[in-house]
This record gives C-alpha cells, structure tokens and sequence, in this order.
C-alpha cells in the first residue's frame, strides 16, 4: 500500500505481547501507520472486515531450525531460540556482523554466509579470520578472483575502529550510537569488557536494561573464547577515532531529514557521532539541530513550530568542514 509517500509491503506487530492486545489474527485487515514518520507499524485490527474466526499465531515452543527449546530472556516480550549453537542464529550473526555499519565485509553475503555455516568452515565470527583460500574457492560460484577478493575485504576489516567492533558483536541492546558511547569511554574491547554495571549506568546514554545486557555478555564464556580469538587473529580492538577540538555537533541531538544530495544519510549519521553527536530519528524539545534537505516534510515543519535551530546541507556541510571533516 502507498503510506506517506513510499510503498509499504511489511509492517511492525512488535512482539507477542502487542500481537495479543491488538488481537490480531492470520488473514485480517489493519490499520497502518509509520511511527516516527519512519517505520510502518500495525496499530489495530478492522474487526468489519473479520470473515469468520480466523485462527491466532500460535508462538513455537522450538526452533524451527535446530529443533532446541525457544523462549524468553528474563523480563523480554522476545521470543528467541535459547539455543546459543544454532546454525540460524550464527548465519544472522554473521550478516551482522560483516555489515556496512559493523566490519563492512565487502562480498560476504548471505549465500557465501549459508555456505560457510553449512560446510562447517565457520563455526563462530572468529573463524572467518582462519578461512583459506582453498576453503573459500571450493564455495559454490566462488572462483579464484572471487576468493581472493572476499579474504581481501576479511582482511582488510580487522583494521576497524572499535565503535564498528562493538555493534559488530551483536550485544542486545547496543545500537551504533552506543557503541560509539562506549568506544569513546572504555578505548578498548578489554576495558569495556571488564565494565561494571556501575560504570556503565554511569554514562547518560546507557540504560539499566543495556548496562545488563553488555554485562552479561562478556561475562559468557563464549563470549571470552570469542575476543581472544579475534585478537589471536588479529583484529584491531583498541582504534578509537577522535577529532581534536571543539566543534558545533558535540553534545547535542541532531536530527536529518529529507534527501542528503553528497552522501548517504549512514555516512553523515556516522560522521556526527564521531563529533561526538547524537543523531536520531524524531523531533522533539530535546532536539539541538534538524538539517533539512529536499524533501523535508513534517520533521521540519514540527521544528519549525518548536523554535528548534534549522541548517540546510550547504551550512552541515560548512560547519563539518570548519570541524576537520572533509
């Protein structure tokens, strides 16, 4: 359907819980709208349109892939495989982790990814660093120029800086901005690994649940076993980027809307928070900055009503080159 200017095929039910209060059932009609002004959502059922009593999602109680126990994590509305060796999960992880904003892989996708689970040459994320040529090459549509090029990009990621290391690992909870967040206050895999609870509902941007989260993932023996072979390996976890000096971006929530015409919203997304910037997805009072290019809709308009400082690209632009940004 056509929903605020672009064509929507999937839309969010959230979880099991939301699925049961909106009683939404397989075959309805919904009501659809985009939250944030970005991500369509369901927001309730047209009962009029109901034929009959179609049947409710029943939720498995396995992993329809490895067949072991699925189920929630704590206080988690999630439904999960609790499974930590299964294949599915690893496929996903690795997609994760070998994407744009993570590792940045260049030609892992996801057809080498199932390959590679399935052969048993890559049993967790540290083993893409063991892979050989003969391995690779042995993958079905992979020749020798193909091989070679994707153990180029694998190598060539163990150079990342630690903020893409961090979201790279999948941590529950920990998006791009924290990851940056906690690049910038540990320095390294190693010190942010031995973080405390304390220490980490100490940054502002940290919450309880994802200070919870960050701890009990290196406190997992797998996760131990992961990091050392990673560094066995050789990938970097300690590169931190920093840009000298005061600049207008530092401290303050920057929102972007409307169509960026010298680079993908990502990219300018990724240069603010290495300015020390927290850009987000809606306006609200709390909001520093909206940049505004064509096709700003809405979000300007709401920006324009709250008083809020409005910078076109040309004045972004200006001001992260005044900041050592070219």
């Amino acid at each position: 359907v056509q929903l605020a200017g672009t064509t929507v095929s999937r839309a969010s039910l959230h979880n099991q819980d939301e699925i049961e209060r909106l009683d939404a059932r397989i075959g309805d009609h919904v009501f659809i709208e985009k939250s944030g002004e970005i991500i369509p959502q369901v927001i309730s059922v047209n009962l009029e349109k109901r034929e009959g009593k179609p049947a409710k999602f029943v939720f498995p109680k396995k992993c329809p892939v490895c067949g072991e126990k699925s189920g929630k994590h704590g206080e988690e509305v999630a439904v999960r495989c609790l499974n930590p060796l299964c294949p599915a999960q690893l496929k996903c992880a690795l997609k994760h982790f070998a994407g744009r904003e993570a590792m940045d892989i260049e030609n892992l996708g996801v057809a080498i990814i199932d390959q590679l689970v399935e052969k048993g040459l890559v049993k967790d994320l540290a083993d893409l660093y063991s892979l050989k040529i003969t391995d690779v090459e042995a993958l079905e549509r992979m020749g020798e120029k193909s091989a070679n090029n994707l153990l180029d990009g694998i190598e060539q990621s163990k150079k990342r800086p630690l903020p893409r290391l961090i979201f790279a690992l999948g941590i529950l909870d920990v998006g791009v901005h924290t990851a940056f967040i906690l690049a910038d206050k540990f320095g390294s895999i190693e010190k942010l690994s031995k973080a405390t609870l304390e220490d980490l509902e100490g940054i502002r941007e940290v919450g309880p649940v994802t200070a919870g989260r960050i701890v009990e993932f290196f406190a997992e023996a797998s996760a131990k076993k992961l990091l050392k072979k990673l560094e066995a390996a050789g990938v970097h976890t300690d590169i931190v980027e920093k840009i000298a000096g005061d600049n207008p971006f530092r401290g303050k929530t920057i929102v972007l809307t409307g169509t960026l015409e010298s680079m993908e919203r990502p990219a300018a997304e990724a240069l603010l928070r290495k300015l020390g910037a927290h850009p987000t997805g809606s306006v609200s009072k709390k909001t520093d900055i909206l940049i505004a290019g064509p096709g700003a809709g809405s979000k300007l308009a709401k920006a324009q009503e709250l008083g809020i400082t409005i910078w076109d690209e040309k004045q972004f632009l200006s001001e992260l080159f005044k900041s050592g940004v070219k």
